[in-house]
């Protein structure tokens, strides 16, 4: 009388049950001797081919769960891209423009920030000097950045005196005759 078994096969992340009728006649019986050649055309035979997926068909399988995932991680990314544009924008300064005046107004506040940035670096490095190791590495960046503010700043004066030096030449273009313009003394 046949009897049935089942097995519960569990591996790699996935159970499989496989359930077949037992028969105590097909235990009585070996199986069939295999001649070499036929386990040669056996070994022969084709192997399955493996599907090769294009981006197109893997884009067509998306689940309207994975386009979400996909939409929010885009807004993510576009919000933190704009938040970090923004926060370059307030560092960052364009080639000066304005007359004579505001360009030497200009140079002058500059100046007065290039020296209190000098004063708060050297600050920066007395406190990183004396600052316990616990508090070391805060120090170390609070030097850093007063150091970036200090060279920014140095770089702005350089580009306003640079224009500042562009206005005088096209000053003195235009003084009537031919004669140069005296330079105007700076605030």
């Amino acid at each position: 009388m046949p009897g049935r078994n089942c097995i519960l096969r569990i591996g790699a992340g996935l159970a499989v049950l496989f359930c077949g009728v037992h028969d105590s006649r097909a235990q009585q019986l070996s199986p069939p001797a295999l001649d070499p050649s036929q386990s040669a055309r056996q070994n022969t035979a084709p192997s399955r081919s493996a599907k090769i997926w294009t981006n197109d068909e893997v884009i067509a399988l998306r689940t309207p769960m994975d386009l979400y995932l996909l939409e929010k991680e885009a807004q993510v990314a576009a919000e933190e891209a704009f938040t970090v544009q923004r926060l370059l924008s307030c560092f960052a300064f364009g080639d000066p423009t304005g007359t004579l005046e505001q360009t030497q107004l200009e140079i002058k506040s500059t100046t007065q920030a290039i020296e209190d940035s000098q004063e708060a670096v050297t600050q920066a490095r007395l406190q990183l000097a004396i600052s316990p190791e616990i508090l070391r590495l805060r120090n170390q960046l609070e030097f850093t950045r007063r150091s970036a503010e200090l060279d920014e700043r140095r770089a702005k004066l350089a580009a306003l005196q640079k224009h500042l030096a562009q206005l005088n030449g096209s000053d003195r273009r235009k003084t009537p005759n031919g004669t140069q313009a005296p330079p105007s003394p700076p605030d």
